[in-house]
């Protein structure tokens, strides 16, 4: 705070001695042309020019002051301009270099010499050389800085009036010798903090690349120029400093202010250049701000002329090995990981055929880094980035690729379990996005075998906290819609595919296995399908797999999603056994059908306790069994018996009742000619038994939903259901609507009831 206060007084005493000086000076400017006028106006601009002498003041201070002085030069520039009639340059050119004090005398030799060469362009190549060597004389960092930067802006206009091969040597020799001070600010200061001093050399830095940019506009320098002289020159000069902070800054430069089409030509010479770089420089930062203004140059220009793929993949690669093996103790490891992501994200954008090159590239960043010890936040979000950049761009190429394959593997297991998730997730979603089949056993073995971190952890899924279970089933959807990728013309091949991802999906564990096998078994129970009409068609191949041998497959994953409880009762084992079972019914596989329904009953008994679930399951298994088409009476009788009783041992009368009506329909199927109206009967006065013994309001609303039953048979001629049954139950219906209460209930018990004899009014009865 006290160091602010001092430098706030120093800059306004330095300010105010410039403004009056600049007062004095234009005051002598008024008065006229003649030698004792200029002389006092050189005077007094001297005086002003003296405050730069100053070494109290910080870089920032000393820039403000500095903009001060040279509007005031831009003053006296104007006066001399005047003159050009009246008092000879050259004379006056002279005059100004018996100022007492360099400082003062270079500047103002600056602001004359350039007014020179505006009238007298002939000399301008003199006149630069002559300035760029005078300035030499202030060898103080922050002054000469200062100085040189002058200089630069001041014969910004002149430059392109003489030949480029005058204009590059004056500004590179200005440019070199400004960088040798911009580094030697490093040690002339009285500020100890290492710090504070790399601080006020940051600040200052603009100064430095004036001149560079003044290069790269230069109207003579050309692409064959650039690289055949002007690259490696300036090049030589970046290496020779030997200063981090400079070296880092510098390539910077290079890198911003030439072309884009320079740069691609001359790519190999900078690349060589950044291996000679000092070792403690992070060469991750120019190498990469070089590749991605290639990459954008390369999608903005398609008919571009293209260094050959090899060469300059070669020579990338060198740098970057070279580099990483010579830095490998200096820089920090998530700055080199990022190296190889750059070139990784150049090659996918900009070369053709990449694998070979991604292969290459990814085997050389893997040995770097299971060499890797300290494991950072940073680093592991490079090497997570590193795995991820081939799979999100080459998809399933990258597993059919062997090398790669491994290399991409030996990432992800460097890698925590909770990025080695993120990794296969985002590869997940991305095959899905892109909808590409996968037609290759050996693929989809090697995309599961990648995808493991996803399918398989080393928490007990038991455990899963409650608040993971969101991620879990995202992991999971991801994972099951990859499954519908799994295509082949040839049935064999793609039950193998099946075969694979069952086996390695099988490891996830229940909680797992019941999101991701569901989708795997009803795909099996397709190619169940399909197989059997091929068969019936006889287009049956040799090596072709047959339907019961699928079913034997999907037999075993069912059995495994019903293996154990879950925390919550759910119907969808009993389901899944009964979708197979209709499936071997469709392929008139009695045997395994039946075997199918028995297990649909004994996940029923042994999982399901709610009577919610129970009733879910046991319609399931009424509709199910009604589609049955190709069982033997026996096992079919055997069946709906056993249905029958499970409806009938319903906790709840109203389920009772409900269910025991509906199982009615397995014994009246007019178009299977299955019809015993005996049985049919029996359910429906049983039902209606149950319901009767329903206390207060409920039976009425059951009693309607049994006429609509005995309406269902008795309009389907059922010889046993008669009219008399549907009169009695009608008046029975009545009796007990008119003693219910009002409510809710009653009423829509008596919109369902005005409906059914709507209906019965409209039918022939």
């Amino acid at each position: 705070m006290q160091r602010d206060e001092e430098q706030e007084a120093l800059l306004s005493e330095a300010t105010t001695s410039v403004r009056q000086s600049a007062f004095y000076m234009k005051r002598a400017m008024d008065s006229g042309v003649s030698e004792a006028d200029i002389a006092a106006v050189l005077k007094h601009a001297a005086d002003f020019l003296r405050e730069l002498r100053t070494s109290l003041l910080s870089p920032k201070n000393y820039y403000e002051l500095y903009m001060l002085v040279v509007q005031e030069l831009r003053e006296l520039s104007g006066y001399v301009d005047t003159l050009r009639t009246t008092v000879n340059m050259r004379t006056l050119y002279e005059q100004v270099q018996q100022s007492g004090n360099i400082v003062p005398r270079l500047y103002l030799l600056v602001a004359v010499g350039t007014v020179y060469m505006t009238h007298d362009p002939s000399l301008t190549k003199d006149i630069l050389k002559d300035l760029v060597e005078m300035v030499k004389g202030v060898q103080h960092a922050q002054r000469g800085l200062f100085l040189r930067h002058y200089l630069v802006v001041s014969v910004k206009e002149h430059l392109n009036t003489v030949s480029v091969d005058d204009a590059v040597p004056f500004l590179l020799q200005n440019w070199d010798e400004t960088i040798m001070l911009w580094i030697r600010m490093q040690h002339q200061t009285n500020i100890k903090d290492k710090k504070q001093r790399e601080k006020e050399r940051q600040e200052l830095k603009i100064l430095v690349g004036t001149s560079l940019v003044r290069l790269s506009q230069l109207d003579g320098v050309t692409g064959e120029l650039y690289k055949a002289d002007l690259l490696p020159k300036v090049l030589d000069i970046v290496t020779k400093s030997k200063d981090k902070i400079a070296q880092v800054y510098l390539t910077d430069c290079i890198i911003q202010v030439f072309p884009d089409d320079y740069h691609l030509d001359t790519i190999h010479l900078f690349l060589n250049a950044m291996k000679t770089l000092h070792p403690h420089v992070d060469i991750s930062e120019p190498v990469l701000g070089l590749l991605h203004r290639l990459t954008k140059y390369h999608a903005a220009t398609p008919n571009h002329a293209f260094p050959p793929q090899d060469t300059l993949f070669d020579t990338l690669l060198d740098c970057v090995t070279t580099a990483i093996a010579e830095r490998e103790a200096d820089v920090p490891s998530a700055s080199l990981l990022q190296l190889y992501v750059g070139v990784l994200d150049f090659l996918l954008a900009c070369f053709q055929n990449p694998l070979l090159y991604v292969s290459r590239t990814a085997a050389a960043a893997t040995a770097f880094l299971v060499r890797v010890k300290m494991r950072s936040d940073a680093v592991i979000e490079a090497g997570e980035r590193l795995a991820q950049v081939p799979l999100d761009a080459l998809g399933t190429a990258v597993v059919d690729d062997d090398a790669l394959n491994v290399n991409v593997n030996t990432m992800l297991q460097w890698l925590p379990l909770v990025n080695r998730k993120k990794v296969a997730l985002r590869f997940c979603t991305s095959l899905v996005k892109r909808q590409a089949p996968l037609t290759d056993p050996a693929t989809v073995n090697k995309v599961f075998t990648l995808l493991l971190p996803l399918i398989r952890d080393d928490v007990d899924a038991t455990e899963l906290a409650v608040a993971s279970r969101a991620t879990v089933e995202k992991e999971q959807h991801a994972l099951a819609k990859l499954t519908n990728l799994m295509v082949h013309p040839n049935p064999a091949t793609q039950f193998q595919m099946y075969c694979h991802a069952r086996r390695l999906l099988g490891q996830g564990g229940l909680v797992r296995i019941r999101y991701t096998l569901v989708p795997l078994l009803f795909l099996s129970l397709q190619l169940t399908h399909r197989v059997f009409q091929a068969a019936a068609a006889g287009a049956v191949a040799g090596d072709d797999v047959s339907a019961r041998a699928i079913l034997q497959f999907v037999h075993e994953m069912a059995t495994a999603m019903a293996s154990k409880v879950d925390a919550v009762e759910s119907p969808v084992p009993v389901n899944v056994f009964l979708q197979c079972a209709l499936t071997a019914d469709r392929c008139q596989l009695e045997g395994i059908a039946y075997e199918f329904f028995t297990q649909a009953f004994v996940v029923y008994e042994d999982q399901l306790s709610q009577s919610v679930q129970q009733a879910a399951a046991l319609e399931l298994m009424l509709g199910a069994l009604c589609h049955m088409r190709h069982m033997s009476q026996a096992n079919y009788e055997t069946l709906a018996t056993k249905l029958t009783q499970y409806a009938a041992k319903m906790l709840k009368k109203k389920d009772q009742s409900g269910l025991v009506a509906g199982c009615a329909h397995l014994f009246w199927r007019k178009s299977e000619g299955v019809g015993h109206g005996v049985r049919v009967l029996e359910c429906l006065q049983r039902a209606l038994k149950i319901a009767d013994t329903v206390g207060a309001s409920s039976p009425v609303g059951l009693f309607v939903d049994i006429l609509d039953e005995y309406l269902y048979y008795f309009l389907g001629r059922t010889p046993e259901v008669t009219k008399q049954y549907v009169v009695g139950l009608i008046a029975l219906i009545k009796e007990h609507l008119e003693n219910m209460e009002p409510g809710a209930e009653r009423s829509e018990v008596e919109a369902h009831y005005r409906n059914t004899l709507k209906y019965i009014e409209t039918v022939e009865f």
